[in-house]
């Protein structure tokens, strides 16, 4: 059943948009379910879908704010302002249609879809083809945010038959899948780039600290501290946890394999390493420099960044943070995510470089 509407008032960034006809929006809820709350990553990677979908078929899409989709307990146990938008964290440009609310003055027919796997290719060729009453000026499918969270792969899938899917590109062309040198949090996988906002930040980092030919190293501890045996199997056979894994010694040994490979590729040394991590505890990050320093003349850990140059919130200090380890001439992620960068069976000693 459809519901006819008038949109409010919006504001000019949504202006630009009124030709399009139909409207896909994932920022609605059905009953009593509530709104997914995950990292800026797996946030990213399902506004992607989202946005993808609705292109896909022809539409814009409106998406939930940040304030819906990132979880306090990585801010802090703060939630991010309602006033918020994406733009904090990215520049949108690539993203055509991409909305922050329904175009303006326009009424608007709602199709309400409880299941993101519902709309398959034949079902939403029928939708746009469907007739309207002649009020009607913008049809808009609504899809709940928990069934396209749940049933990404499906939204995926059906976006791939849409009848514009090749005119947006999947991701830029500075990202290959599957590399020695990805990180996992890669706005470019998506088709994105850092916000302007992010882009200054990490700038005066760099320039601050010194950092010009440096290796990247982004180190994820924290919550994954307890990933378990199981998990660490499932990618190299190795029973070590990821505590183990991330033991200085090891950190450091993997580093090193990255620090030889890239002299190597470079023909010049690379005595400067940058470590972004959410690791706080204080013994762990001397012990982490103090072993590094056996190898590299500068060790910037992100403890060392001044709070003035961030602060904004930790999902945009998270963003500028990994800016600066994807701009280093070489780069790890050492996330359990990312297993195949890692060697948990190394350790390095301090006299064991030349």
């Amino acid at each position: 059943m459809s519901v006819i509407t008038n949109t409010p008032q919006s504001s000019r960034e949504d202006a630009q948009n009124l030709s399009l006809s139909c409207v896909v929006r994932f920022d609605e809820e059905v009953g009593e379910r509530q709104h997914i709350s995950c990292g800026l990553s797996d946030a990213t990677g399902l506004l992607h879908a989202m946005h993808r979908f609705a292109f896909a078929w022809g539409c814009g899409v409106v998406v939930p704010p940040p304030s819906d989709l990132l979880a306090a307990q990585h801010n802090a146990g703060s939630h991010i302002a309602a006033t918020v938008w994406w733009s904090r964290y990215y520049n949108l440009s690539s993203w055509p249609h991409f909305l922050r609310r329904l175009p303006a003055d326009r009424l608007t027919c709602t199709t309400h879809k409880d299941s993101a796997a519902a709309a398959t290719p034949g079902w939403m060729t029928d939708w746009l083809s469907r007739a309207h009453p002649p009020r009607c000026k913008l049809k808009v499918l609504s899809i709940p945010t928990v069934s396209a969270y749940v049933e990404r792969a499906s939204l995926t899938r059906h976006a791939q038959q849409g009848p514009h899917a090749a005119l947006l590109p999947d991701h830029l062309s500075t990202w290959r899948h599957g590399t020695a040198m990805n990180v996992k949090f890669d706005p470019s996988k998506y088709a994105l780039r850092p916000s302007e906002q992010v882009l200054s930040a990490s700038g005066r980092i760099k320039a601050l600290l010194g950092l010009s030919h440096y290796l990247g190293v982004h180190l994820r501890r924290g919550d994954k501290l307890y990933v378990g045996r199981a998990f660490i199997q499932a990618r190299d056979n190795s029973s070590e946890t990821w505590r183990a894994c991330t033991a200085p010694a090891v950190v450091v040994a993997n580093v090193r394999r990255l620090q030889d490979a890239m002299e190597q590729q470079l023909g010049r040394k690379m005595d400067d390493v940058f470590v972004a991590t959410d690791e706080v505890e204080s013994g762990y990050l001397r012990q982490l420099r103090a072993e590094l320093r056996c190898f590299f003349k500068r060790v910037v850990l992100e403890s060392d960044v001044p709070s003035a140059l961030l602060n904004v919130d930790r999902y945009f200090n998270f963003a500028v943070m990994m800016t600066v380890v994807h701009d280093a001439a070489g780069r790890m992620d050492y996330h359990p995510h990312m297993r195949y960068q890692v060697r948990c069976s190394e350790s390095a000693r301090c006299d064991a470089r030349a």
